[in-house]
């Protein structure tokens, strides 16, 4: 993983920055280059070149590519099998709907609750 350097850095350390990128293609490695991209921007792989713009999609990208422990598919899918936790559907109370939603007969069977004005 490699970090481009600012925009205003030195010539020196734009070029340390390319040797270092030139060797590890050179090795076949698979990099995760870190680079500024804007926070709407996905992390994108070209040519075995993953681009992350922040630290932390880098480290999950590295995850994705690491052998699992456990005979699943990588490292992060690992990690995300001890997470804990209970995932609940979201249900609307009724009245609060957006404006031009129209509230549906499943909807006013499910919200039995008196809205909260």
């Amino acid at each position: 993983m490699l970090s481009e350097p600012a925009s205003d850095a030195p010539a020196e350390a734009w070029a340390e920055y390319q040797r270092q990128v030139d060797e590890a293609t050179a090795r076949g490695d698979f990099l995760i280059l870190l680079v500024p991209m804007k926070p709407t921007d996905r992390p994108r792989t070209e040519k075995g070149v993953t681009y992350c713009g922040s630290e932390f999609e880098a480290q999950l990208a590295a995850a994705s590519m690491r052998p699992s422990r456990r005979g699943n598919k990588s490292l992060l899918s690992d990690v995300l099998e001890d997470l804990h936790g209970n995932v609940f559907e979201p249900k609307s109370q009724a009245g609060a709907y957006a404006p031009g939603h129209l509230a549906s007969e499943r909807d006013e069977q499910e919200n039995t609750l008196p809205a909260i004005a």
